[in-house]
């Protein structure tokens, strides 16, 4: 059985912010981290948000506003603060099921509230289909 922690980016892998990062900083970070999500963390760690490239296209098409008006706002802001996540010693199997069925391509790795990484799911599928060989 294959474990979540196995495989899941590192924290330092992966784009962060905090509640007052501006929206623009955090695009920025997600950009160059080429992933389509951003973490947000409080002082200790704490996952008390997350934000994706389609929550953001979501919020946006509801609002209406010009895009640059949001750019300087905090990202807290368009982030999701309840959002799915696992733990490290997560059977990889059933997290990708989870991924699957509600359509999620990165999943924050939470342990004792603090956020540990994510777990990717084109990673996590590789991991899966190399174990059935």
């Amino acid at each position: 059985m294959t474990k979540v922690e196995t495989i899941m980016l590192s924290i330092e892998e992966i784009p962060l912010a905090n509640e007052k990062t501006i929206l623009s900083e955090g695009l920025k970070n997600m950009d160059e981290a080429k992933l389509g999500i951003i973490c947000i963390i409080d002082e200790n760690k704490n996952l008390i948000g997350l934000l994706t490239d389609g929550d953001l296209r979501r919020k946006l098409m509801k609002l209406n506003k010009p895009m640059s008006a949001f750019f300087g706002e905090d990202i807290i802001k368009f982030s999701n603060k309840n959002p799915i996540f696992c733990k490290i010693n997560d059977n990889l199997n059933d997290i990708v099921n989870v991924m699957i069925e509600k359509k999620i391509w990165d999943l924050p790795v939470v342990e004792n509230n603090k956020l540990k990484g994510i777990i990717h799911l084109h990673d996590a599928l590789n991991v899966l289909l190399k174990e059935h060989d």
